[in-house]
Parts: structure tokens; C-alpha cells; sequence
């Protein structure tokens, strides 16, 4: 077994917003390893997860609104008012004071990370890796405002949102390398591979109000008096993408230089009778700085000419559009 590497942190913080009850607390952990369990084959991994939990601003300390902003209130409106004095309707407003203290608006986020490869040297000029990677996010935001502030109406009960997000990402990336130098001016590199990805997500959210029972608040969120104050709504996607590719490169002297690929990629949101495509390319360039005649110049780190040609696309459509309406 040959050498190894690793590494290891943990971060934490807990930043308090200059609003009260408000802030973000932060956890970090990361984990890093490389083994060379042979002299001709390398494997390793990178871990990362993230805790974020978010205490959002429950009142503004700027713009000109009368609901929610502090600076710009009058001084004659005391802090725990329940009616605008300046006011001749006599409406009830809510001030900030209340909202920090009796409503809640809470984001938690977590993300996690894992990169894991293996790199073999199967012969001198023969090269082969592979890569998996996955990633997960997941949101949760949580939000209420109970029956108590006092802009609500007698009886209406208090408003209730809830809603989940996940993502998740997997790719897997194998390349197979081949390089050698013939006669000391021929420089010769292929490369083949391939590549695949996989995209999911999915999120509902269901907001309403008339909750009775503050204490409660999004725990029970079909305990709505009258269910034409409720909605909710959920969304999915599911995308996958496959691609074989090859290049070849030349060149003669670090001089003259010929680049070939080709590369057929397939997207599972394309219609079912064209899902895939073919990409080819081809490249030219000359290296002038590379030239005799440019030995006396030393103010040019590199100088070339290229010329290519080839065709490219894209799968920037959304995930359910080739399906039929």
C-alpha cells in the first residue's frame, strides 16, 4: 500500500441579524481522502454536509410601509399600538414589536456532497478514470401568524404556510486516455468516455388560514375552518442524460496541431423518436510563437492561429414538453 491523505474540519457559527429574532446558524463538516492502494491506481473521496437554519427578518428597518417598517414610523405611534392614531379610519396595525414577537419564519436547509474516483495507470501510455458523484439539497420553510396580531380580524384564526423542496444530482464520468510521442515530433492523444446524469426534484407547499389553535400552528394544516382559505400544489422532475464521446489529438514539432472528436448525447426530456445527437468537430492550429523565425521574440508568451469547425446543441427544454397535451 503506498501513501494516503486525509482531511478533516467542522466549521460552526450562529450569526444573530441586527432584527430580533432574527439570524443564521451554520454547520459545515467536510472529509477528504486519497489512498494510493497501488503504485498504479489511486482512489479517493470527497464528503461535505451543510446545515443551514434560518430565522428570517419578521420586520423590515427600511422603505416607507406602515405595516412593517421601523426607522420610518412616526414617533407619535407607540411601539405597542394597536391602532394608527394619524389614521381616520381607526383600522387596526400590526407593529413591528408584534410581528417579531408573535409570528415565525423559519427556513431549514441541508446539502449534502460525495465525490468518489479511481484512477488506474494500466500501462505506461494507458490511462483510465472513473468518477460518481451525488448530491442532495432539501428546504423546509415553515411560517405563521397567529390569531393574536392585531390586524387580524376578530375570528378569521391565524395563517399557516408550510412547504418541502428536494434535489437530487448523480453523475458518473469513465474516461480511458491514451498518449504517446513517436519520433520526438509527433505527439499522438486519444481519449474515449463516456457520461451519465440523472436530475430529480420534487417540492409541495399548502398554505391557509383560520387555524383556531395557535399553539399548532403548521402541524395540522387540514384543521382549516373553511377549506376555500386552503391550497396546495406539488411539482416533480425527472431528466437523465447520456452522452459516448471520443477526441483525438495530434501535432508535429508543438507546431502544427490537428484536433478530432465526436460525441452522440441522449436526454430522456427530448420526444421518444429523437432522443439523441450527434456532435462532430475538427480543429486547427498553427503555434506561430512555436516558429524559428519567433526565437527573438520575447515579449509574446503565445501566439496561434486556430480554425474549427463543427456542431453543437443543447437539451434546454423543460423536463415534461415533448410529451403530448
Amino acid at each position: 500500500v503506498g501513501s494516503s491523505k486525509h482531511y478533516v474540519s467542522f466549521s460552526h457559527y450562529d450569526n444573530r441579524g441586527i432584527i430580533k429574532n432574527s439570524g443564521v446558524r451554520n454547520m459545515v463538516a467536510r472529509i477528504n481522502s486519497s489512498v494510493d492502494v497501488f503504485k498504479w491506481l489511486n482512489v479517493g473521496t470527497k464528503m461535505s454536509y451543510t446545515y443551514r437554519d434560518t430565522d428570517e427578518n419578521l420586520a423590515s428597518i427600511g422603505g416607507t410601509s406602515i405595516w412593517d417598517s421601523a426607522i420610518y414610523l412616526s414617533p407619535l405611534i407607540a411601539a405597542d399600538a394597536v391602532k394608527n392614531p394619524l389614521s381616520t379610519s381607526g383600522a387596526k396595525i400590526t407593529m413591528p414589536t408584534y410581528s417579531i414577537s408573535e409570528k415565525t419564519k423559519n427556513t431549514i436547509r441541508s446539502m449534502f456532497n460525495i465525490v468518489g474516483y479511481a484512477q488506474a495507470k494500466l500501462h505506461k501510455r494507458l490511462q483510465f478514470r472513473t468518477q460518481v458523484s451525488f448530491f442532495r439539497f432539501d428546504r423546509n420553510k415553515y411560517q405563521y401568524e397567529p390569531s393574536t396580531l392585531p390586524s387580524r380580524e376578530d375570528g378569521l384564526g391565524g395563517k399557516a404556510a408550510r412547504e418541502y423542496y428536494t434535489e437530487n444530482k448523480f453523475t458518473w464520468d469513465n474516461t480511458l486516455t491514451f498518449t504517446k510521442t513517436f519520433a520526438k515530433r509527433h505527439g499522438f492523444k486519444a481519449m474515449v468516455g463516456s457520461a451519465y446524469y440523472r436530475f430529480t426534484n420534487g417540492s409541495f407547499s399548502l398554505s391557509g388560514q383560520g387555524y383556531m389553535v395557535d399553539d399548532v400552528k403548521w402541524n395540522n394544516m387540514n384543521a382549516v375552518q373553511d377549506k376555500n382559505t386552503y391550497t396546495a400544489s406539488t411539482s416533480a422532475q425527472n431528466k437523465q442524460t447520456l452522452s459516448f464521446f471520443a477526441r483525438v489529438n495530434y501535432d508535429y514539432a508543438k507546431r502544427y496541431y490537428l484536433t478530432l472528436t465526436a460525441r452522440a448525447d441522449g436526454a430522456s426530456n427530448f420526444a421518444a423518436n429523437n432522443k439523441w445527437g450527434f456532435f462532430p468537430s475538427a480543429a486547427l492550429r498553427w503555434n506561430i510563437h512555436n516558429e524559428s523565425f519567433m526565437k527573438g521574440v520575447n515579449h509574446l508568451d503565445e501566439l496561434s492561429v486556430k480554425l474549427s469547425f463543427g456542431r453543437s446543441g443543447n437539451d434546454a427544454i423543460s423536463t415534461f414538453r415533448s410529451l403530448p397535451a
